[in-house]
Protein backbone atom coordinates (compact mmCIF):
# COMPACT_ATOMS: atom_id res chain seq x y z
CA UNK A 1 0.00 0.00 0.00
CA UNK A 2 2.99 2.27 0.38
CA UNK A 3 3.96 1.72 -2.93
CA UNK A 4 0.35 2.86 -3.79
CA UNK A 5 0.16 5.94 -1.66
CA UNK A 6 3.31 7.34 -3.12
CA UNK A 7 2.16 7.41 -6.99
CA UNK A 8 -0.70 9.02 -5.64
CA UNK A 9 0.79 11.67 -4.08
CA UNK A 10 3.43 11.95 -7.19
CA UNK A 11 0.37 12.02 -9.59
CA UNK A 12 -1.91 14.62 -7.66
CA UNK A 13 0.97 16.66 -6.22
CA UNK A 14 0.31 19.90 -4.56
CA UNK A 15 -0.23 21.88 -1.97
CA UNK A 16 1.60 20.18 1.11
CA UNK A 17 0.17 22.82 4.06
CA UNK A 18 -3.94 22.36 3.36
CA UNK A 19 -6.04 20.08 1.92
CA UNK A 20 -10.24 19.49 1.02
CA UNK A 21 -11.97 17.44 2.55
CA UNK A 22 -15.97 16.62 1.67
CA UNK A 23 -18.54 14.91 4.54
CA UNK A 24 -21.30 13.11 2.89
CA UNK A 25 -24.96 13.75 4.65
CA UNK A 26 -26.81 11.78 1.85
CA UNK A 27 -25.66 9.20 -0.19
CA UNK A 28 -26.02 9.60 -4.49
CA UNK A 29 -29.86 8.64 -5.92
CA UNK A 30 -29.09 8.40 -9.82
CA UNK A 31 -28.35 10.83 -11.55
CA UNK A 32 -28.75 13.77 -8.29
CA UNK A 33 -25.72 15.39 -6.87
CA UNK A 34 -24.39 13.42 -3.44
CA UNK A 35 -24.81 16.16 -1.14
CA UNK A 36 -22.37 16.98 1.81
CA UNK A 37 -20.54 19.95 2.64
CA UNK A 38 -16.93 20.47 1.00
CA UNK A 39 -14.22 22.78 3.00
CA UNK A 40 -10.76 23.27 3.55
CA UNK A 41 -8.80 21.68 6.02
CA UNK A 42 -5.56 23.79 6.78
CA UNK A 43 -3.29 21.05 8.01
CA UNK A 44 -0.35 18.95 6.33
CA UNK A 45 -1.41 16.12 3.57
CA UNK A 46 -0.17 13.46 5.59
CA UNK A 47 0.27 9.35 4.15
CA UNK A 48 -2.60 8.41 6.89
CA UNK A 49 -4.86 11.09 4.89
CA UNK A 50 -4.08 9.52 1.78
CA UNK A 51 -4.11 5.95 3.34
CA UNK A 52 -8.17 6.53 4.25
CA UNK A 53 -8.51 8.11 0.92
CA UNK A 54 -7.18 5.12 -1.00
CA UNK A 55 -9.29 2.72 1.41
CA UNK A 56 -12.79 4.78 0.80
CA UNK A 57 -13.09 5.77 4.36
CA UNK A 58 -12.36 9.47 4.36
CA UNK A 59 -12.37 12.12 1.09
CA UNK A 60 -8.74 13.91 0.31
CA UNK A 61 -8.97 17.04 -2.08
CA UNK A 62 -5.70 17.58 -2.83
CA UNK A 63 -5.07 21.25 -3.80
CA UNK A 64 -3.49 21.06 -7.43
CA UNK A 65 -1.66 24.71 -6.39
CA UNK A 66 1.56 24.36 -4.75
CA UNK A 67 3.36 26.74 -2.20
CA UNK A 68 5.13 28.22 -5.51
CA UNK A 69 2.15 29.34 -7.02
CA UNK A 70 2.76 26.28 -9.44
CA UNK A 71 0.93 23.18 -10.51
CA UNK A 72 1.29 19.65 -12.58
CA UNK A 73 -2.48 18.94 -12.97
CA UNK A 74 -5.82 20.28 -12.89
CA UNK A 75 -9.40 19.29 -12.97
CA UNK A 76 -13.18 20.25 -14.03
CA UNK A 77 -15.98 19.08 -12.29
CA UNK A 78 -19.12 18.81 -14.44
CA UNK A 79 -21.92 18.79 -13.00
CA UNK A 80 -24.60 18.97 -15.90
CA UNK A 81 -26.86 16.21 -14.80
CA UNK A 82 -29.76 16.30 -17.21
CA UNK A 83 -28.32 13.82 -20.12
CA UNK A 84 -25.35 13.90 -19.90
CA UNK A 85 -23.42 11.49 -21.98
CA UNK A 86 -20.07 10.79 -21.17
CA UNK A 87 -19.31 9.00 -24.44
CA UNK A 88 -19.87 11.78 -26.07
CA UNK A 89 -17.24 13.95 -24.05
CA UNK A 90 -14.86 10.95 -24.38
CA UNK A 91 -15.49 10.70 -28.85
CA UNK A 92 -14.90 15.23 -28.32
CA UNK A 93 -11.69 14.31 -26.73
CA UNK A 94 -10.08 11.98 -29.03
CA UNK A 95 -11.64 14.56 -32.28
CA UNK A 96 -9.78 17.39 -30.85
CA UNK A 97 -6.63 15.23 -29.88
CA UNK A 98 -6.75 16.75 -26.48
CA UNK A 99 -4.69 15.12 -23.70
CA UNK A 100 -7.37 14.94 -20.87
CA UNK A 101 -8.50 11.93 -18.50
CA UNK A 102 -11.91 11.48 -18.19
CA UNK A 103 -13.49 9.61 -14.92
CA UNK A 104 -17.06 9.24 -13.75
CA UNK A 105 -17.35 11.92 -10.05
CA UNK A 106 -19.05 10.28 -7.08
CA UNK A 107 -22.25 12.28 -8.54
CA UNK A 108 -22.22 10.25 -11.65
CA UNK A 109 -21.84 13.21 -14.15
CA UNK A 110 -17.52 13.15 -14.93
CA UNK A 111 -14.18 14.73 -13.64
CA UNK A 112 -12.02 15.93 -16.75
CA UNK A 113 -8.35 15.95 -15.56
CA UNK A 114 -4.93 17.46 -17.17
CA UNK A 115 -1.72 16.27 -16.51
CA UNK A 116 1.69 18.25 -17.27
CA UNK A 117 5.26 16.53 -16.69
CA UNK A 118 6.57 20.24 -16.00
CA UNK A 119 5.64 22.71 -13.45
CA UNK A 120 3.33 25.67 -14.93
CA UNK A 121 2.37 28.94 -13.18
CA UNK A 122 -0.54 29.78 -12.09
Amino acid sequence: MIDRIQKFKNIFKGLERAHGCTKVSEQRENGVKVKGQSFVVRQPVTDELWLKHLQGTQSLGTIPINEDNKCVWGCVDIDSYAGFDHKKLIDKKKQFKLPLAVCRSKSGVAHVFLFSEQQVVT
